[in-house]
């Protein structure tokens, strides 16, 4: 996303820099035989003219800018579950430390990290801001990977895999199609110390 915001921003300068510099050639075209007055009401004439170019430039920035602001709003203000284990080493639960609600969270995990078929799916109800879940169901597992959402219905993932965390974010396509294979989910939990 930051190459492709630093890119965009690129050609909006680009643009605006352009559209300046059309402006004021289109402005010398007009009037190169002239000399350059000492007259206000002139320049006044001229500041006329430039002023749409200059606010047509700065729309398009600021444009440029609101969006940008938002998706780094989206980035920063959405759930972010963490998979961990407890000081006693014998068993793990999720923690959302990030802003807002994690929905509908899906539980999945592996014994055998080869194995292509997880062994176990498990739905679990909403997680708030700085809350827990124990994963009581298990105590240990290769791999754990928690699907959930946002209230703005954006789909994410959180994967463990060799100690290696990795948090990212899904299609609906993908989310979909993981809600279609989870209808078959072993239980529902609840918060439980």
């Amino acid at each position: 996303m930051k190459g492709r915001l630093s890119t965009g921003l690129l050609i909006l300068i680009i643009i605006c820099i352009l559209l300046l510099i059309i402006s004021g050639l289109t402005y010398y075209a007009n009037f190169k035989n002239a000399s350059i007055s000492n007259e206000t009401s002139d320049w006044g004439s001229f500041s006329d003219y430039i002023a749409p170019f200059i606010s047509l430039a700065n729309l398009i920035l600021i444009g440029f800018i609101t969006v940008f602001i938002n998706k780094t709003n989206l980035l920063v203000e959405r759930p972010t579950i963490i998979f961990k284990i407890d000081d006693k080493r014998e068993s793990y639960f999720i923690e959302n430390i990030g802003k807002g609600a994690a929905l509908n969270i899906i539980i999945k995990h592996k014994n055998n990290r080869n194995n292509t078929d997880w062994d176990s799916k498990v739905l679990c109800y909403s997680i708030g801001q700085n809350d827990k879940l124990k994963i009581f169901w298990k105590k240990s597992s290769d791999e754990w990977i928690a699907y959930y959402d946002d209230i703005f219905d954006n789909h994410y993932y959180t994967d463990i895999k060799d100690d290696y965390l990795k948090l990212g974010k899904i299609t609906a396509k993908e989310y979909n199609a993981l809600k279609e294979e989870h209808k078959e989910v072993i239980w529902n939990v609840t918060m439980k110390d």
